[in-house]
């Protein structure tokens, strides 16, 4: 049986870029590409908890994330170390780091989840629909034309 689909986001505060560490790495130079690197890498450790790993393609762990996101090597220094700095990132062994504020930004449902809750908003607004004593219903009642016998 094949995998079931499943959705992934990364829920941000409405405050992310307001934050502190964000501001700081927003007014280095290249800023904002440098902010961008960080979203990205969150991103990229969706699947895997807040956890990247390095599966030796590159020769470094900072290389193969630069090529894993199609970023210049030098940009992703700069925030590895940045991030590093800030207790943003923590490299737990020589393969894998982990983004810690990722770990609690992310959500997940699965393609049946996201069926389920629809069928049950369907249910929902069905169940509100009230019938009268003559089997109409109320969104129906200025639409009934008096006949006459």
């Amino acid at each position: 049986m094949a995998e079931e689909k499943r959705y992934w986001w990364l829920q941000l505060e409405h405050d992310f870029f307001d934050q502190k560490e964000i501001r700081a790495l927003k007014r280095k130079e290249h800023g904002y590409i440098l902010t961008t690197i960080y979203l990205e890498l969150m991103l990229k450790s969706l699947k895997t908890s807040g956890s990247l790993f390095f599966d030796g393609i590159e020769d470094d762990f900072i290389s193969e994330l630069a090529l894993e996101i199609d970023e210049p090597e030098d940009m992703v220094a700069i925030v590895f170390e940045f991030l590093k700095s800030k207790n943003l990132l923590v490299q737990v062994s020589d393969d894998e780091i982990q983004l810690p504020s990722a770990m609690t930004r992310i959500g997940s449902k699965t393609q049946a989840a996201v069926r389920k809750a629809k069928q049950r908003e369907r249910e929902k607004a069905q169940s509100n629909v009230t019938v009268s004593e003559y089997g109409v219903t109320l969104s129906q009642i200025g639409h009934v034309k008096k006949r006459t016998i």
